[in-house]
């Protein structure tokens, strides 16, 4: 009779780690920080503080971010292409020099500072993944950002060359991949479409896509990883959301509503 009592309860722990570990082969990052553009996010995305805000809840994995270069040539983290509306000046990074930016703060509730790729918590990014999507137009100029600032914005940060961070470039340009291709990093390709994205693959040397969680399928991601890409999926805001892209196992996920998503897996 003991043998019944106790079967049921060791029976429940089973199914209740199985379901726990179903997903542990993707990982979780934080869009632009705790949330890109999320009503109830408690800072504002790209900031310091939603950074940091996100490396401190469990299970966060690390962290997607934004990155445009200055009239100063250093790069800093901002979303949207124009500052109007979400911050207290108007106009375009690229138009605004270090010294100016530095004075630049957001119309959110902290009113927080816009920061430099240099300014990140990088003790903190240890062992964690970062994402650097990295804006290569300027809307204000109608040009294209030179690529080899890029390049030497990285080869100058002591964090990113030391190995001990895991980081994926974004690019939502093939442009750029020549350029690339032969440094530490891997390159990523940011796709509106699975059709798109896997011509861009068939051309260039990428390695995986970033799409959107309502463009890509499970069979989808099971053929890139076939091919040897890695899928990382954004635009994940809801419970429901989390559990439909995790059904697809990619290889990350972009979370706007991070504890809900971390919960999920």
């Amino acid at each position: 009779m003991r043998f019944k009592f106790w079967i049921i309860p060791l029976s429940l722990f089973l199914v209740t780690c199985r379901k726990h570990e179903k997903y542990t082969a993707t990982k979780v990052l934080g869009h632009a920080g705790s949330g890109l553009q999320t009503k109830d996010a408690l800072f504002h995305d790209n900031s310091l503080e939603s950074i940091q805000y996100a490396l401190d809840i469990n299970g966060c994995e690390g962290v997607e971010i934004d990155v445009q270069l200055s009239a100063s040539n250093d790069l800093w983290l901002y979303h949207n292409t124009r500052l109007d509306g979400e911050t207290d000046q108007s106009g375009c990074i690229r138009g605004y020099t270090t010294e100016q930016l530095q004075n630049v703060k957001y119309k959110s509730l902290h009113r927080e500072k816009l920061i430099r790729l240099a300014q990140l918590p990088w003790e903190r990014l240890h062992q964690k993944t970062l994402l650097l999507d990295l804006r290569h137009y300027s809307e204000c100029s109608s040009e294209l950002e030179p690529v080899s600032e890029f390049i030497v914005q990285f080869e100058a940060s002591p964090e990113l060359s030391a190995g001990n961070i895991e980081t994926i470039l974004i690019l939502s340009t093939d442009s750029w991949v020549s350029a690339l291709e032969n440094g530490p990093f891997e390159l990523i390709y940011s796709a509106t479409t699975y059709a798109e994205g896997l011509k861009v693959l068939t051309a260039h040397p990428f390695d995986g896509l970033m799409i959107r969680n309502s463009e890509i399928t499970r069979e989808q991601v099971e053929d890139l990883h076939a091919i040897g890409k890695k899928v990382i999926i954004f635009e994940v805001r809801s419970a429901k959301g989390a559990r439909k892209a995790f059904r697809k196992a990619p290889d990350y996920l972009v979370a706007d509503n991070l504890e809900t998503t971390i919960i999920e897996k």
